[in-house]
């Protein structure tokens, strides 16, 4: 199974969502064994400690809202769907 998960609340400052995404990501990354995970990620984002994955970027700045929401709302469900995604979780509230 391929899991991925949606990283952009890494992004400083980090907040309540954010910890517990970075939380998440180091503890689902042990127990995978066959399984997998993909991160998506903002460009500028840098290798997040302690988790071994797949790494998605998107091509637009963090902070420009409208390319930001279109690569969240268009391009990454295609994106997951081409790299065999069976489990998406943003944990942002987005898709």
């Amino acid at each position: 199974m391929k899991l991925a998960v949606n990283a952009r609340p890494l992004l400083s400052p980090v907040t309540g969502i954010g910890r517990y995404t970075l939380n998440l990501l180091q503890h689902i990354n042990r127990p995978l064994g066959e399984d997998r995970l993909v991160v998506f990620n903002m460009r500028g984002q840098g290798p997040i400690s302690g988790v071994e994955a797949e790494v998605a970027t998107s091509p637009v700045p963090s902070g420009h809202e409208l390319p930001r929401l279109f690569w969240e709302q268009a391009f990454v469900p295609f994106d997951a769907r081409r790299r065999g995604v069976d489990v998406y979780h943003s944990p942002n509230h987005v898709l």
